[in-house]
């Protein structure tokens, strides 16, 4: 399948010089609800259960750590769409950059990046956004078992309001201790520290370019 990126002038020009891909944060999203569970969810997960679970190698405490577990991951959004003028107004510099397009394995999608799927396979996700008027969870929560925490967990990667149904976006979801590259801004050595007790064993660069509002 194909899919497309829009970029900036700037971005545009860093793309072409060293082609990465912004793997963005959960506050960075321009959906400012977007993969933050609502308190009905937050609550009917208090109400399962408390015991612990391991996702992904990792142990978390029922509701107390659901939100840190979304916040492991981080998204690369492409979109089918490829005529979008209001993605080009989102996106772009005054309209103006370029439109780069990938051609995606459909049995593979996350062929087209340099990672090491070798380890937590199942933590690769991608798929198609689906949009709602609604954001909370609609199946039920039982005993928040390793199966409902990921189809919860899902719902949130792959859930965005339905006024961005326009951007026909399909996304990756991965855990950001498998990204290969870092620009760190401010306090870099808190983000150090943060990267390294997550596991993190990339390049932890600090070299700030035109792109140092960005997180790679």
């Amino acid at each position: 399948m194909k899919l497309y990126k829009y970029l900036s002038t700037d971005a545009a020009m860093a793309f072409l010089k060293e082609p990465t891909l912004r793997l963005s944060q959960n506050n960075s999203q321009n959906d400012p609800f977007e993969v933050l569970s609502t308190e009905i969810d937050l609550n009917r997960i208090k109400d399962a259960t408390q015991k612990t679970i391991k996702i992904c190698g990792k142990e978390f405490n029922s509701h107390r750590d659901i939100t840190p577990y979304l916040d492991l991951y981080g998204y690369v959004s492409l979109s089918k769409n490829k005529e979008s003028m209001p993605m080009w107004g989102n996106y772009a510099t005054n309209n103006k950059g370029i439109l780069v397009e990938f051609e995606v394995d459909e049995e593979d999608p996350f062929s087209i990046f340099d990672i090491d799927k070798t380890n937590d396979n199942d933590a690769y996700l991608s798929d198609n956004v689906i949009y709602n008027r609604e954001r909370s969870y609609s199946k039920t929560i039982n005993n928040l078992s390793v199966e409902e925490i990921n189809n919860f967990s899902k719902h949130y990667f792959f859930s965005k309001h339905e006024s961005w149904e326009h951007e026909e976006e399909y996304r990756f979801a991965l855990p950001f201790t498998n990204c290969n590259k870092v620009i760190t801004l401010g306090n870099s050595n808190l983000i150090k520290n943060k990267l390294s007790y997550l596991g993190y064993k990339g390049d932890l660069g600090e070299e700030i370019n035109d792109l140092s509002n960005l997180f790679f």
